[in-house]
């Protein structure tokens, strides 16, 4: 190049070539959020509720005769007492509720309470009936032929506490019990008083063949009446009364006297045939019908005397 040649313009040959870019829609950005989101999971799902729990735990395990207890089951575990229940579980189903609670426990409070009474429609009262008695006396088997009119020689025992529902028709009125099974193993004796409470009837039991099961009533009986309410009724009852009289340890006589002395009534019962099963239900359930019946009786008759005498009473003689 000369010194008076004038520079010459860089021409680029072609346009350089651009790299193209995939275009990204709304979709795509949306389904990017939903995968990241997915993945972390900062708020962790509520735990089901007991009566949720409850439910799912029957299906489960394929026992739906006790989906019609749980409300019942829940209005007594209520309150603070859920793990007792969980304990309960763990024993019989080798479950670990304890460690590890399945459910949210709902507590009550004062604001569920409805402030007008007169807007709470009159509900007929669940009475609580135990049956108590030495582990092997067949308890099991006498409220297995009460509900189910089932009996099964396989022995196996009741661990804690279980309970079922039962209606019956005593003078025209429908009457619900909930009746408990408890354990009759030694190790459960201490656990035994909390079941006791608010009960209003008790079915003491003992094997006619065992002499040992028939001496052991007076300690269920003793430890009953420590914690029993008031007017608690109570009925001996003699379980596998079917069995041959020449190997029966324990005689009516003698029973009915133990009976008679404690003031109960007295039935011999066999749960493998059936025989004054219902009746001894039925009995106990009539006495306590019977019972509340008096004392709503009386109750209604003291506050109409009381109504009478604060009524004030009007002059014979106008003043004035």
């Amino acid at each position: 190049m000369t010194p008076n040649t004038p520079a010459q313009p860089y021409v680029l040959d072609s346009e350089p070539t651009m790299l193209a870019r995939p275009s990204i829609t709304l979709d795509d950005v949306s389904a990017g959020i939903s995968k990241f989101v997915s993945k972390i999971n900062l708020l962790p799902d509520d735990p089901p509720t007991p009566k949720d729990f409850l439910t799912k735990f029957y299906t489960e395990r394929n026992l739906p005769e006790k989906l019609k207890d749980i409300d019942s089951l829940l209005v007594y575990y209520q309150g603070g007492r859920m793990h007792i229940l969980f304990a309960e579980l763990d024993k019989r189903y080798g479950t670990d509720f304890v460690a590890n609670p399945p459910c949210k426990e709902v507590l009550k409070t004062t604001t569920d309470i409805p402030t007008t009474v007169a807007s709470i429609p009159a509900k007929a009262p669940v009475n609580k009936i135990i049956l108590l008695g030495n582990s092997g006396v067949g308890k099991t088997n006498l409220l297995s032929r009460l509900n189910k009119g089932e009996f099964s020689s396989d022995f196996a025992s009741t661990i804690g506490v279980e309970f079922l529902t039962h209606v019956m028709e005593i003078d025209g009125v429908s009457v619900k019990a909930q009746i408990w099974d408890t354990a009759g193993q030694e190790r459960f004796h201490a656990m035994m008083g909390t079941y006791y409470r608010k009960a209003v009837g008790a079915l003491l039991v003992f094997d006619v063949g065992d002499l040992v099961s028939f001496q052991g009533v007076q300690r269920w009986l003793d430890q009953l009446l420590q914690v029993a309410e008031p007017g608690l009724a109570a009925i001996l009852v003699g379980n596998k009364a079917d069995m041959e009289a020449n190997k029966r340890a324990v005689s009516t006589v003698d029973a009915q006297k133990f009976a008679t002395q404690n003031h109960m009534m007295y039935v011999e019962t066999s749960a493998k045939t059936g025989a004054n099963v219902e009746r001894a239900f039925r009995d106990l359930l009539t006495t306590v019908h019977r019972t509340q019946s008096l004392s709503n009786e009386e109750r209604t008759r003291s506050v109409s005397s009381l109504d009478l005498a604060t009524t004030p009473q009007t002059s014979s003689s106008d003043c004035c």
